[in-house]
């Protein structure tokens, strides 16, 4: 399906006003618990940013469960983690709360896209 990622996660499409606070947004998205990136992508050129991407897409560690309940332990002070592989149920099992126990998560759903994505398809295939 054109609306679901290579891991096997939704692609949502959503539609925002322009943010008011920029960097208040992202300092409030990273205090969530599991937040690992926010996509906003602050104080970034277009050469950092594609810099970011390929650091990320070498790295040699994975994002499964082990490393992801590591991750949710209090820590001061860590450096800068990167995963160049992610593991294609984890973001399914954060988003339904049962990475520490996989037993307890509900079976995997299909995206369903949005009516805008819906219709910018069939836009296309005509």
């Amino acid at each position: 399906s054109a609306f679901v990622s290579d891991g096997g996660n939704p692609i949502l499409d959503c539609a925002f006003p322009p943010i008011a606070d920029p960097p208040a947004l992202e300092t409030a998205l990273r205090g969530i618990v599991g937040v690992i990136a926010t996509g906003l992508f602050l104080g970034m050129a277009s050469e950092g940013f594609a810099q970011w991407i390929r650091q990320n897409r070498e790295a040699p560690a994975r994002l499964d469960r082990e490393a992801y309940l590591h991750l949710t332990q209090p820590s001061i002070a860590d450096p800068v983690r990167r995963y160049g592989t992610i593991d294609p149920t984890i973001f399914r099992s954060i988003v339904d709360r049962c990475v520490a126990s996989p037993r307890s998560c509900p079976p995997p759903t299909r995206a369903t896209p949005s009516r805008a994505a819906a219709a910018m398809a069939d836009g296309a295939a005509q």
